[in-house]
């Protein structure tokens, strides 16, 4: 499952696109899936948390998986398939994050760069956490602020930057 992961940050676009649409199918699976909740009778633990965040903490690629992901979304926009792979990688995020506060982290804090086990910030040394500077939260800031960029340069608005925008503002808002 981690070389899926990894295969999403792929300049080979069909690949990165099968491989996350392999990993939206794992992730919906309800082997690896946990619908418990904090706050519930159950213990929160190893046991019942998401089994594939589980899998995605306790993996040697940890900072690997989580840049595959970043360069994705960072890289430059060559065509409509390159669009469409970026707003499938948001909507992956999305997907994963709740407006409960009830839920506890899922895949899409991680890939923020939150550590998941302690919903802290991470820490600055550490590449891939919201604190270092280098995180997918702040690939998604710049996303954003290039989407705007787009809207001061011409008369007419481009769809796919207004899409992106939206699913990325989307993401902020649940967070």
């Amino acid at each position: 499952v981690s070389t899926l992961f990894l295969y999403c940050g792929s300049e080979n676009l069909r690949l990165a696109k099968t491989s996350l649409s392999l990993i939206r199918r794992i992730s919906n699976s309800p082997e690896f899936s946990s619908n418990n909740s904090i706050g519930d009778n159950s213990s929160y633990s190893l046991v019942n948390k998401n089994r594939l965040l589980t899998m995605l903490e306790t993996v040697d690629e940890t900072t690997r998986i989580r840049f595959a992901f970043m360069d994705q979304l960072e890289n430059q926009i060559t065509s409509s398939e390159s669009v469409g792979l970026k707003m499938e990688l948001l909507e992956f995020i999305n997907s994963n994050l709740s407006t409960s506060s009830r839920m506890g982290p899922s895949v899409a804090h991680f890939f923020f760069g939150f550590s998941t086990r302690t919903m802290s910030l991470g820490y600055k040394e550490v590449d891939g956490t919201i604190l270092s500077g280098k995180s997918l939260f702040h690939s998604i800031i710049n996303i954003i602020m290039q989407c705007i960029a787009t809207y001061d340069d011409r008369s007419s608005i481009d769809y796919s930057a207004v899409r992106l925008s939206a699913i990325a503002l989307e993401i902020i808002l649940k967070l």
